[in-house]
């Protein structure tokens, strides 16, 4: 019962940023400031990319320092996609998550 309230969630949340997604491409579109609440799921996404990517970047560094090899190409890649959610935080636009 408590995986489908999680997938209920997780639908609704991916729903909302598709919506908010398709919200900012027309304000774009037509010339006018995306307001801050049309930002909300944007940076949401966001903070959710950093800490998903960051920790699996200092997971993938403790354990190159532990096993003496390192691991470099996924380090950056991993560390590239925590400064994207970094960016997509602070800005509040739909850089990865585009709704797509």
């Amino acid at each position: 019962m408590a995986y489908g309230r999680l997938v209920v969630l997780q639908l609704r949340f991916a729903q909302e940023i598709k919506r908010e997604a398709d919200e900012q491409r027309a304000l774009r579109a037509a010339g006018d400031p995306i307001p801050a609440t049309a930002r909300v799921y944007a940076r949401k996404a966001g903070f959710g990319m950093t800490l998903v990517s960051g920790v699996g970047c200092g997971v993938l560094v403790a354990l190159s320092m532990i096993s003496g090899q390192l691991h470099i190409v996924a380090i950056v890649l991993f560390a590239a996609f925590a400064a994207a959610g970094v960016a997509q935080m602070i800005t509040g636009r739909h850089f990865v998550s585009g709704g797509r």
